[in-house]
């Protein structure tokens, strides 16, 4: 039943000559308060959507990124631009608004990190774009770069900026592991304030 009103609102949205993907949005935003649905949803097609759909989107993206339609050095120069661009405007806002809000440095520069990523959104986005004919193919690719970039500048900015005492803290697990007890170091998670 969910997947027919799902699509139902991607056709409605695409008639109203907006893209699909804005009504399953909205559909999604207007049930996320339904716990006990959200959770039958995510238990049913979360493993379906991260092995199945995500994996064709990327591939549908990078089929459409020609990265041989940068062929001069003016192109190069123009998507060292563009990333530059990306970069000073959503690292730098972001670590200049939260410093704002009075985050100390270290903090404001983790929140500008993890705010710089495009990741999924972005490449949404500009595909959106270059669909309706609002970027050029070596335009999207320079931006589909852009994209790229910035996600994978995340993990090392954050190792980079984050405090020590932060770093070190094990990753959770499932459980104790075979040959170690409740109160193991492995196991517990120290309070970080």
């Amino acid at each position: 039943m969910l997947l027919t009103v799902l699509f139902a609102c991607a056709v409605a949205t695409n008639l109203l000559g907006i893209f699909s993907i804005f009504g399953a949005f909205l559909l999604g935003v207007a049930l996320h308060q339904e716990v006990t649905l959200v959770r039958a949803w995510r238990e049913r097609f979360r493993d379906f959507v991260l092995v199945a759909l995500v994996p064709i989107f990327f591939t549908n993206t990078g089929l459409r990124t020609e990265v041989g339609s940068l062929s001069t050095p003016v192109a190069w120069l123009g998507c060292g631009v563009v990333l530059l661009a990306g970069v000073a405007g959503k690292l730098g806002g972001c670590f200049l608004g939260a410093r704002w809000a009075g985050s100390p440095p270290r903090e404001a520069a983790c929140v500008a990190a993890l705010m710089n990523t495009r990741a999924l959104m972005g490449l949404v986005a500009i595909n959106i774009g270059y669909d309706l004919g609002l970027l050029t193919k070596p335009l999207f690719t320079m931006f589909v770069l852009m994209a790229l970039i910035t996600t994978v500048m995340t993990g090392p900015l954050l190792r980079l900026w984050l405090p020590a005492a932060l770093r070190s803290v094990p990753r959770p697990h499932a459980g104790p592991e075979p040959d170690q007890g409740q109160d193991s170091p492995v196991t517990r998670r120290p309070v970080v304030g």
